[in-house]
């Protein structure tokens, strides 16, 4: 594994080493390593372009089981990483479909409520028809029956 660390400060009198370049050297931890949470001292300038190769530990080295158990709670947090990032983009999908649902559902809901205005016309249009086809029934009927009734009277007087 390759090795990451972290600056932190120590409340303990110790003498801090110098690296080779003359600086004090920081205490780091060392996370991804054979030796997950040991403390060491490294150059100053680590991760630059002057950085020299000055490494000491801080920490004696621990058993075994220490380092084994560090590694797999290191692992398990990172796999728990993992499926934290995973749930959270599922949630922004999610949460964008559920966008685009609602924009549907409220595009379809005034095409609903546009074909339910029209079809208010189009009943009280049919309601009209029909009115207007009982007024002309009963209309024709009275003429018909006025025109029997003329025809009759001349049969009848002839």
């Amino acid at each position: 594994m390759a090795i990451s660390s972290s600056i932190s400060s120590s409340s303990a009198d110790v003498a801090v080493p110098c690296c080779h370049c003359g600086m004090r050297s920081p205490m780091r931890t060392a996370w991804r390593c054979d030796y997950p949470g040991r403390r060491f001292y490294g150059c100053a300038a680590y991760g630059g372009p002057n950085c020299c190769t000055f490494f000491e530990w801080f920490d004696p080295e621990p058993p075994k089981r220490f380092a084994d158990v560090i590694r797999n709670l290191l692992e398990a947090n990172e796999s728990l990483s993992i499926d934290n990032h995973n749930m959270m983009k599922t949630n922004f999908e999610l949460t964008a479909a559920l966008r685009e649902t609602t924009k549907k559902a409220e595009e379809l809901a005034a095409d609903v409520d546009s074909m339910v205005a029209s079809n208010v016309v189009l009943g009280e249009d049919l309601t009209t028809c029909v009115v207007s086809r009982r007024w002309l029934r009963s209309a024709l009927v009275a003429v018909l029956s006025a025109l029997i009734a003329c025809v009759w009277l001349r049969v009848v007087n002839n």
